[in-house]
């Protein structure tokens, strides 16, 4: 694993602990919150949770993703089945991402029109 995969994989790992500290606080035991349809679209409508949820899609599929990665090259595959590999997991992170993006913006447009 080169030094910058390794480096991300660490600040991830830092931002996902904080964002699902702040997530778990805030819905499970701040005692206002439901999880009603009506509850999650309008926290959508919120700037900072729907900032909140923009960072943290990204740094979720990169830090799963990556960590995938590097558990195939413990495995040490061939170099074409490694480039392989690698382009169908960046590929479905990026599907992944595009497709979580559209769903975020979907749930802000639908209270808006």
């Amino acid at each position: 694993m080169s030094f910058y995969r390794w480096l991300l994989q660490r600040l991830t790992g830092i931002f996902l602990v904080l964002f699902l500290i702040l997530h778990i606080i805030t819905l499970h035991f701040s005692g206002h919150s439901s999880f009603d349809y009506q509850a999650v679209q309008g926290r959508f409508q919120d700037p900072f949770w729907f900032i909140f949820y923009f960072l943290f899609l990204p740094n979720t599929l990169f830090h799963g993703l990556n960590g995938l990665y590097g558990i195939i090259e413990d495995y040490k595959p061939s170099k074409g089945l490694k480039i392989i590999l690698a382009i169908g997991l960046w590929g479905s992170g990026i599907v992944a991402l595009i497709w979580g993006i559209l769903v975020m913006l979907s749930w802000r447009i639908m209270v808006i029109t």
